[in-house]
């Protein structure tokens, strides 16, 4: 079963923002006992990178080469470690595609997660080279807006599926309410 935010199949072949990766690296810091603690470890997560910020490209020996050179993601959480209060709202704000609240992101059913949510407090960045990112030429039959280079991932690509329309429009407003304490106007 599928998240009313979240879509199985249809993911273009670049790199967009929204891209569920079955798996990726993820890095954790954190302190446990007044003590820095660093982690590294491959698990589920959604591409938060713009797509204008995907899209970066300059000139470089006359060829086109991306800018990119960080991924932001943020892990995707299993409900097993959710207090039954937290679930609950999770999953009534989800289902109502409310923005509240803010710092959360319903997903529904997630294939290898089972019950999955986003928390946007937790963004971190990796090295795009790690996913061993290129530029790609698409047709305008391809991308549906004219010919263009789009990056795209060579190596690790995990990806599952993405978000809806209509999840991406509310991933947008989570992350700028979270961010700015204020709700985005339609």
């Amino acid at each position: 079963m599928i998240g009313a935010a979240f879509t199985a199949a249809g993911q273009n072949p670049w790199l967009s923002q929204g891209d569920l990766f079955r798996e990726v690296i993820i890095s954790r810091v954190g302190v446990e006992d007044g003590v820095a603690a660093v982690g590294v470890e491959r698990g589920p997560a959604l591409l938060m990178s713009h797509d204008c910020v995907l899209d970066k490209k300059r000139k470089s020996n006359r060829r086109e080469v991306s800018r990119v050179d960080f991924l932001t993601f943020v892990p995707i959480r299993g409900f097993a470690q959710v207090n039954p209060e937290k679930a609950r709202a999770l999953r009534e704000f989800g289902a109502a595609l409310d923005v509240r609240p803010y710092e959360a992101l319903y997903l529904g059913e997630v294939d290898g997660v089972g019950e999955a949510w986003v928390s946007l407090a937790h963004p971190y960045t990796i090295p795009a080279l790690l996913l061993g990112t290129q530029l790609r030429a698409f047709t305008d039959a391809e991308t549906g807006d004219g010919e263009d280079t789009r990056l795209v991932a060579s190596i690790g690509d995990t990806r599952v599926g993405k978000l809806s329309p209509g999840g991406m429009a509310l991933l947008r407003k989570k992350w700028m309410a979270h961010w700015t304490g204020e709700v985005p106007k339609d």
